[in-house]
């Protein structure tokens, strides 16, 4: 099934590319149809299944419905608590990446930019599209202070990635953190 459903968010995802460029108004169109898809049927596993694989003590159904569950926790909307939790774990004095918004820049205006955050993640999650800026980083060459300062070898690189990128990886991280728990 998530086979399927990847397939599905591929289609979509090309077809959003396209549209965005050559007729923007379809492509709003297109936008919010997705959107208003959350409520997608889904089959019950046990008609899947056929009767010796019900029958067989070594499948055990529980297992697969406990990893639908994390599933859709994983792929759940975000919310404004759990944007604004890691909003709060963002460190003070690090470098931007090349859209130059810092994570004080975050922290400050988070009171009205919380929204806009809850709507751009949303959207993230479910076109699977993530900005190209977020992935793009620039080298930044740091002196190890240790012998000549015209050597090569003597620097070591660190990459400056956005910071807004990196507040969303964080949030899918924390999911990722309460889904696979240790028990």
């Amino acid at each position: 099934m998530n086979k399927y459903i990847k397939k599905y968010n591929k289609e979509n995802v090309k077809r959003l590319r396209t549209l965005q460029s050559k007729r923007p108004k379809d492509y709003w169109k297109l936008l919010n149809k997705i959107k208003s898809k959350s409520n997608v049927e889904h089959p019950d596993l046990q008609d899947l299944n056929t009767e010796e694989q019900r029958n067989d003590p070594d499948i055990n159904v529980n297992d697969i419905y406990t990893n639908l569950d994390a599933n859709n926790h994983l792929n759940a909307p975000f919310t404004s608590v759990e944007i604004d939790k890691c909003i709060k774990l963002l460190k003070n004095n690090k470098s931007p990446g090349i859209d130059k918004v810092l994570n004080e820049n975050i922290k400050c205006t988070k009171t009205q930019m919380l929204p806009i955050y809850v709507k751009l993640f949303n959207i993230i999650l479910e076109t699977v599209y993530i900005p190209s800026n977020w992935s793009e980083g620039m080298i930044i060459r740091i002196f190890k202070n240790k012998g000549d300062s015209k050597d090569p070898e003597k620097y070591r690189p660190i990459i400056r990635l956005s910071c807004v990128g990196k507040l969303f990886i964080s949030i899918l991280n924390e999911r990722l953190k309460q889904t696979y728990k240790p028990k």
